[in-house]
């Protein structure tokens, strides 16, 4: 099995910021083989999934749902005594209304019950992949996957990157990942190769290893191609031919700003641990969800139809997650026509982010995330603002804290830009009085997820 760290292209410091192997399961040739034959079975009909009818698509779900709930109550103490309490047996899912009446889970309540949550009568956790949640809304979970799970989401990847770039990936191909954790897979049996590097790698030491291995797609965090775009001058001559964002919030504006510089079209995506790929980014900039991956519903919405996401993974059978509230709020499209791109998924009509993120006013109570996030698009993220980064936070009723990492060495930066960010956000929550402290920071605070957070909300945490 081979070893991609040998592909250093002759940059050995490339080697202080890689990964050693997955320790939960080591990955094996056998593993390899087994993904890469699924794939070349599966492939077609994986993409010709995305083009089904909407009704196919409930079907396909619903059918999937009641083995998956019934299989839970039997072998999962955690559901068993959770839909056992509400006079639920297995047999009894029978209608969406019946799925939709079944009790949502939280974070909070899987922390609090984990002995029996991540227990199956069938099966030892010794033999699943671990993950860990990136702890960002304060809670770490460990998730457990079982080996059919993991290649299941390990395709759907597959499908996504073939998605992104528009034609049949070509098996020599290689995937460059700038991320917290090592792939799984570091190749399939040789082909569709994965080279992965910490997002502590310094950006023009990753530009230099990427000109040499010529990968095709490139995956990082938003943030970390920001900053290989202000530092790194010509980034189009890499021959990165599409480019996926994720694990962080961003805006249109700045995603706009890295396909212009490096030449490649970027495509988010909207992920969990829990729950694997909720929705890509399609190339006409739709988020579909990925249906065949995951049931998506909106929990109590409001008259836009926004409200908390409640979804149910259809592939994690040894640790279930059944009507899980992510913390998310969204807004699903009523659109039932296919999309241009040929996929009929729905796709999200909004995404909002995580309930943290919603600022408050003393006069108009909640903000939605969208008005914030047009205002500094239109005043902070302009590159005459000469800000490399900035943050904001709200830790009490009545004021706000703009976080700002200015561009230049002296510390300068555009006070215009900054001063219509403030009269805005002042007219966003109606409150003159509003006190919004500007501070210029050498470096943004670390977070417990580390990964960047564009607003956060911390009124009533400890």
């Amino acid at each position: 099995m081979m070893d991609v760290r040998a592909f250093d292209c002759g940059i050995s410091a490339i080697r202080t910021f890689t990964y050693s192997r997955h320790q939960s399961i080591p990955e094996t040739e056998i593993g390899q083989r087994r993904i890469l034959s699924k794939w070349n079975r599966l492939r077609n009909s994986l993409h010709e999934r995305t083009a089904r009818s909407p009704e196919e698509i409930a079907g396909f779900q619903f059918d999937r749902l009641s083995l998956l709930v019934d299989m839970a109550y039997i072998t999962h103490p955690f559901y068993h005594k959770l839909y056992k309490s509400v006079g639920f047996n297995p047999g009894d899912l029978v209608t969406w209304e019946n799925y939709h009446a079944l009790p949502s889970i939280s974070k909070e309540d899987i922390v609090e019950a984990w002995d029996e949550f991540g227990a199956s009568r069938c099966m030892s956790r010794a033999d699943c992949y671990s993950a860990r949640t990136s702890g960002s809304s304060g809670k770490a979970l460990n998730i457990l996957q079982d080996g059919g799970t993991n290649d299941f989401g390990t395709l759907f990847y597959l499908r996504h990157y073939e998605q992104m770039l528009g034609r049949k990936r070509v098996a020599n191909e290689w995937l460059y990942e700038i991320y917290l954790a090592p792939p799984r897979f570091t190749s399939f049996d040789g082909a569709f190769p994965v080279f992965t590097i910490s997002n502590q790698c310094p950006p023009d030491l990753a530009a230099a290893h990427i000109a040499r291995l010529k990968p095709k797609i490139l995956s990082a965090f938003p943030s970390y191609l920001t900053r290989m775009v202000s530092s790194i001058a010509d980034l189009s001559g890499l021959g990165i031919e599409a480019i996926c964002t994720n694990s962080e919030s961003s805006i249109d504006a700045e995603r706009d700003r890295i396909a212009e510089a490096f030449g490649a079209p970027v495509f988010d995506e909207y992920s969990s641990e829990e729950l694997y790929l909720i929705a890509t980014q399609c190339r006409e900039g739709r988020y579909h969800l990925i249906e065949d991956n995951v049931r998506v519903d909106v929990l109590t919405p409001d008259r836009a139809g926004r409200g908390e996401i409640v979804a149910t993974s259809l592939t994690n059978t040894f640790m279930p997650f059944i009507r899980y509230r992510q913390g998310d709020v969204i807004q699903i499209a009523s659109e039932s026509e296919p999309c241009a791109c040929g996929s009929r998924f729905r796709h999200l009509a909004s995404f909002h982010g995580r309930a943290d993120q919603f600022l408050v006013s003393r006069t108009r109570g909640t903000i939605q995330p969208d008005r914030v996030m047009t205002l500094y698009t239109h005043t902070l993220f302009p590159k005459d603002g000469q800000i490399a980064e900035f943050q904001v936070v709200q830790d009490e009723l009545g004021s706000v804290d703009l976080l700002l990492v200015p561009e230049r060495p002296d510390g300068v930066y555009n006070e215009g830009r900054v001063e219509a960010f403030v009269t805005g956000l002042k007219e966003i929550f109606a409150d003159e009085k509003l006190d919004v402290r500007v501070r210029v920071v050498a470096a943004m605070p670390a977070s417990l997820s580390h990964k960047r957070r564009l607003v956060t909300n911390r009124i009533g945490r400890s």
